[in-house]
């Protein structure tokens, strides 16, 4: 994974669109449903750890998990672009 920043809302809505409910989604997260609720609010960052077992707990509600693209689609889609990356398409 690379330096981006989680993007909490990309988080909720693709959790939403894969019909997780947020508490069930917390559980696969290893987190509280609190936790998960604030990182999707964007009122506090995600852990290195945490953005993994996020981006590894969404990846797993796709029906070919374990294609690499799709992981790095799903880090992609719920996290901001990093400063490089930004500056390359400026």
């Amino acid at each position: 994974m690379d330096e981006r920043s989680l993007n909490g809302a990309a988080v909720k809505a693709l959790r939403e669109a894969l019909r997780l409910p947020g508490g069930e989604f917390a559980i696969k997260c290893g987190m509280s449903h609190g936790q998960l609720s604030n990182i999707e609010a964007d009122r506090k960052p995600a852990s290195a750890e945490a953005a993994r077992r996020i981006c590894a707990a969404l990846t797993a509600a796709f029906p070919a998990p374990s294609h690499p693209r799709v992981q790095v689609d799903v880090w992609k889609a719920i996290t901001n672009p990093s400063p490089i990356e930004l500056e390359e398409t400026a």
